[in-house]
């Protein structure tokens, strides 16, 4: 076996290796499960409290300030407002009627690279990294919700 040959065969052990790694993480760390095998579990605790408690939505009392108690559907800008700005990152709050977005970036004193995020949404979905103008405006006709551009920290 030459030099070439073993070079070859060692990367891909390397390759193998590293997404043995990469499958082991995700199966360690939930936030990489299916959707539905976090909340089917979660469906018969609701209905157990739910039958309990005589309350389909006893879940709000728990964040009475929060529209829907923190469980889903609730504004992350909304729920900012009741904090101290030092608590959360610089954020601009785009509404899907927005215009001038580029020129609301500016007013606001965010620079790239930022953070992009729905903001009603969950486990971070629709969350991205976003490097320049281009890519912001591509996410917006994408989205086609309100979302919050943050700046990274």
């Amino acid at each position: 076996m030459g030099f070439l040959e073993f070079r070859l065969l060692n990367n891909k052990v390397s390759s193998v290796a590293t997404q043995m790694k990469l499958s082991w993480h995700k199966c360690k760390h939930w936030e990489y499960w299916p959707v539905w095998l976090i909340y089917a579990p979660t469906f018969f605790v609701w209905l157990t409290y739910a039958i309990r408690l005589k309350n389909l939505t006893f879940y709000k009392k728990a964040n009475p300030i929060m529209k829907n108690g923190g469980l889903y559907d609730d504004s992350k800008y909304a729920i900012y407002q009741y904090l101290s700005p030092k608590q959360y990152p610089k954020t601009l709050y785009i509404g899907s009627a927005s215009k001038n977005l580029v020129q609301q970036l500016e007013q606001s004193g965010l620079s790239f690279p930022l953070i992009v995020k729905p903001d009603t949404g969950y486990r971070g979905i629709g969350v991205q990294k976003v490097f320049c103008e281009t890519e912001l405006l591509n996410y917006r006709k994408q989205l086609k919700q309100n979302f919050l551009i943050q700046e990274i920290i």
